[in-house]
């Protein structure tokens, strides 16, 4: 992967959150609703972690189809997709966490 490309990423995963802020208040009465802006943050970051989930897929895919055979590219293959079922497990713990605190905390 080249170097521009993996900063173009970064920085575009570093601005989701400031984008559900933007979209999440309520400018005109100068409301800031809290939980909304949370709500916001945290709908944005899993959408891209579900998009992200589903290009490490297709790429282990990609690398499963290109083995051709070799076992050090269907271990390499494996790898990714194990790395991309344990991005999507922690995807799910990072969005139910809010929720469990909130619940544990009675809010």
């Amino acid at each position: 992967m080249s170097k521009k490309l993996a900063i173009t990423g970064l920085v575009l995963y570093l601005l989701f959150p400031l984008v559900a802020l933007a979209v999440s208040f309520d400018l005109p009465g100068d409301n800031l609703d809290i939980m909304k802006a949370i709500r916001g943050i945290f709908g944005t970051a899993f959408t891209l972690f579900v998009a992200t989930a589903i290009v490490s897929f297709v790429y282990a895919g990609i690398l499963f189809l290109t083995a051709e055979g070799d076992t050090s590219k269907i271990a390499t293959a494996r790898k990714a997709l194990l790395w991309g079922i344990i991005g999507v497990v922690v995807a799910i713990l990072a969005y139910s966490l809010p929720l469990i605190v909130i619940t544990f905390l009675g809010v």
